[in-house]
């Protein structure tokens, strides 16, 4: 014990060095933050809050039955039993025992019996911690932010020793916004439109000083006519709905039936095991909340009253989610004790408490997310060593880089080529799909293909059947949807590539743009590839680009001149019948070079 009291001074005169332990005898250590990460690690498996798990009936989850037990002595690190066990040589005393291959760390010893010494409190978890009132903006020191975010995300540069990234410049923040907010890439009069803003402010520039919130507006307000027209039809069907509705004496509404079976807990989830009765009610998770029932209105009214901290907090952390490809929390299906503290806690806590301030109004959230300085940073990586410290992107050094979702991938090449119906509503539609997967896949059904504009909706309407999911989709990342999956993980594999090139939806819509980049550009290969490069990508080829894909094209020209049949056969893919009357070979080729832009790197990667 006298060992462990001399460590733990060590630790205080900065003789142990991890994160500068001196400090910890200067700063209270955060159970939620540094603490409650390790124990979740390496101790809750054994002495968490599941009895049937749990070991020596000791828990140390909740800091009551830890101090009972005697593992948490306050103010006393060298008479705790959680620091005897922790330093100890003996392997049958040793925690964690040695065989579940977990060793804490020297520095993971020093912190935990220095948070000892300071008391050794627990605090509620984070997730279930009230939002304040309030949440202070760090006070910036440059003119770097531009909205709230930034100043938090300054911040924590600053401490870890980080400089933000140059910014991505127009084009590339114009795709990467176009895609967050419509799914979509923008169309070539959009990124016209929106690149003449800049060039009507400074003529011979690139301005740095023109407005982003007019220019977002601007591109807003001319892509989106579409959608104000079909909001003008919702809301006319929504009055003669209400004109109905209201012509009805009597409507049908759910009510609880006094009479329901009773509801249990189902152990391991078996529907035959049921154990303890269990009633309505709302979750014990926020402090004092006004009086629920037992409803689901009352639940409702539960999950947005504003002393309730979480709804916000997950809101915030999935929209972040979708603009950087990774949440400030990372597990966004786990707030509780397993999942990932918050990279960003304060920043987290700003975004909720502003969302409700706001009236939960998320077009205000994607407004303050993608005009913030922190969204505008380039995802190119100049300095290694700098990349190396920061690989995930957890400390936003970067601008956001991720692949398209599956949805996003087949919906592009639709958009790209002109084929994509933007329709909105409507019932389900069945696109390609090989024959007879269903007969295989034992429904009992037939797929019935679907023809004309229903080969061509977005992905949003596809038919989904659970036991026979569309492969294409579950080949670039789709979930099944047998189970609740709240987080998806994206990969980049070989398979994929060969969805791109032969696939029937994206072998037609590599046919129909090459018709119409062959069409306005029937002599002039460079033209063609620059409208090409600049659909897909909003930017023109690079030199060495436009060398390989020349090249490719001759070869694929002198591969279809001397095998007519096959490019044909080739471009008979697809419902959609050949237009125009462009000489075949050349069409073929062209078909070739759109395919392979379809599966490069840059067109499916979000950067």
């Amino acid at each position: 014990m006298a060992a462990l009291k001399n460590l733990t001074i060590a630790a205080c005169l900065g003789l142990v060095l991890w994160d500068s332990p001196a400090a910890w005898c200067q700063t209270p250590i955060s159970f939620n933050s540094q603490i409650r990460p390790i124990l979740s690690e390496y101790c809750f498996a054994c002495h968490g809050p599941d009895e049937e798990t749990r070991a020596a009936d000791l828990r140390l989850d909740q800091r009551e039955p830890a101090v009972d037990y005697g593992a948490i002595v306050e103010g006393e690190p060298g008479e705790s039993l959680l620091i005897d066990r922790i330093e100890s040589e003996d392997p049958d005393m040793l925690m964690p025992p040695p065989e579940t291959g977990k060793t804490l760390t020297t520095a993971q010893k020093e912190l935990i019996a220095e948070w000892i010494r300071q008391g050794g409190e627990y605090q509620k978890h984070w997730s279930f911690e009230p939002l304040p009132e309030t949440v202070a903006v760090p006070e910036p020191i440059d003119d770097w932010p531009r909205t709230s975010v930034d100043p938090f995300v300054a911040q924590t540069h600053r401490e870890k020793g980080f400089q933000p990234n140059g910014e991505a410049d127009k084009a590339t923040w114009l795709r990467r916004v176009t895609f967050d907010l419509t799914g979509l890439p923008p169309t070539l009069p959009e990124l016209d439109a929106f690149l003449a803003i800049f060039a009507a402010a400074q003529p011979g520039g690139d301005p740095p000083n023109v407005d982003p919130e007019m220019a977002l507006q601007h591109h807003l307000l001319s892509a989106d006519e579409t959608v104000a027209q079909a909001r003008r039809r919702l809301a006319k069907a929504r009055e003669v709905e209400n004109e109905l509705v209201t012509a009805v004496r009597e409507i049908m509404t759910m009510r609880h039936d006094e009479n329901a079976p009773p509801t249990h807990v189902l152990g391991r989830g078996e529907y035959t095991n049921k154990q303890e009765q269990v009633s309505p009610g709302t979750p014990e998770l926020a402090g004092e909340l006004s009086d629920a029932g037992d409803d689901r209105l009352s639940l409702a009214k539960w999950m947005t009253d504003p002393q309730n901290p979480l709804t916000s907090r997950v809101i915030v952390n999935r929209m972040w989610h979708l603009f950087f490809g990774r949440g400030i929390v990372v597990t966004l299906e786990d707030f509780g004790s397993q999942g990932t503290p918050p990279s960003h806690p304060e920043l987290l806590d700003h975004l909720a408490r502003s969302l409700m301030d706001n009236d939960w109004d998320l077009h205000w959230l994607c407004r303050e997310i993608v005009l913030s300085s922190t969204y505008r940073q380039s995802s190119k990586v100049g300095d290694p060593q700098l990349y190396q410290r920061d690989r995930d992107n957890t400390w936003l050094t970067r601008g956001p880089k991720h692949r398209l979702s599956a949805e996003q991938l087949r919906d592009t090449v639709l958009a790209a080529s002109g084929l994509l119906v933007k329709k909105i509503g409507g019932p389900s539609v069945m696109p390609y799909q090989p024959a007879g997967l269903w007969r295989e896949s034992g429904t009992g059904k037939s797929y019935n293909q679907s023809t004309g504009d229903g080969l061509y909706r977005r992905s949003l309407y596809t038919f989904w059947k659970r036991t026979a999911p569309p492969p294409t989709m579950l080949t670039l990342d789709a979930t099944s949807r047998e189970s609740c999956t709240p987080r998806r993980e994206l990969t980049t594999t070989p398979l994929q590539a060969l969805v791109f090139l032969n696939d029937p939806q994206y072998v037609e819509a590599s046919r129909v743009l090459a018709e119409s980049l062959v069409q306005t550009n029937p002599a002039d290969r460079d033209a063609r590839w620059n409208e090409l490069f600049r659909r897909l990508l909003s930017r023109l080829p690079h030199d060495r680009e436009r060398k390989v894909i020349q090249q490719l094209y001759d070869e694929q020209l002198t591969y279809f001149s001397e095998n007519e049949s096959d490019a044909g056969e080739f471009l008979n893919v697809g419902a959609r019948p050949l237009q125009g009357s462009a000489k075949r070979t050349d069409l073929a080729a062209t078909t070739i070079v759109v395919q392979a832009l379809f599966a490069y790197d840059e067109t499916i990667m979000l950067r």
